[in-house]
C-alpha cells in the first residue's frame, strides 16, 4: 500500500484580534498542521500533512462535527486579518509521487474565502502572456 505524503504551508498575516482568534482556533480540531500566532500579532499554518478541520462539537470528550471544514474556519478567521492583507493557505502531497499531484489553495481577502484546486480547469494563455504571473 502506498503512502501519502503532503506538507501544509501558508504566509504569515497580521491579525487585529489575537484573543478572537485564539477562541476560534481551539473551536476547531486542526490535523496534519497547526496553526500558530507568531511575532505576538501574526498568525500562520504549517505542517507535515495534509490540514484536515473539524469544528469540535465536546471539545472536552473530542467529539468533532464534520460538517464544518477549512471554509468555516478560514471565514471565522477572515474579520481579524488586517485589511489590505492575504492569507494564503497550501497543500500538497503525493502518494509515491504518482501523477496527478494533490494541492489545494485557500486564499482569503477582504473577508472572501477562495478555494483554489488543480483539477479547475485552466485558462488558454498565449506564449509571453505575463497576466498568470501578475495575477499572483
Amino acid at each position: 500500500m502506498a503512502t501519502f505524503s503532503a506538507i501544509t504551508s501558508s504566509n504569515a498575516v497580521t491579525i487585529t484580534d489575537v484573543d478572537a482568534v485564539e477562541k476560534i482556533l481551539d473551536n476547531y480540531c486542526l490535523v496534519g498542521a497547526s496553526a500558530e500566532i507568531i511575532n505576538e500579532d501574526q498568525l500562520t499554518f504549517y505542517g507535515y500533512g495534509w490540514l484536515t478541520v473539524s469544528k469540535y462539537t465536546d471539545r472536552e470528550a473530542g467529539e468533532v462535527s464534520e460538517d464544518h471544514g477549512h471554509a468555516d474556519l478560514l471565514a471565522e478567521l477572515a474579520p481579524y486579518i488586517a485589511e489590505g492583507e492575504m492569507l494564503d493557505l497550501q497543500m500538497i502531497g503525493h502518494e509515491k509521487l504518482r501523477f496527478p499531484l494533490s494541492a489545494v489553495r485557500y486564499t482569503v481577502k477582504d473577508d472572501i474565502v477562495r478555494h483554489h484546486s488543480l483539477d479547475q480547469k485552466g485558462e488558454e494563455v498565449e506564449p509571453n502572456d505575463n497576466t498568470l504571473v501578475e495575477a499572483l
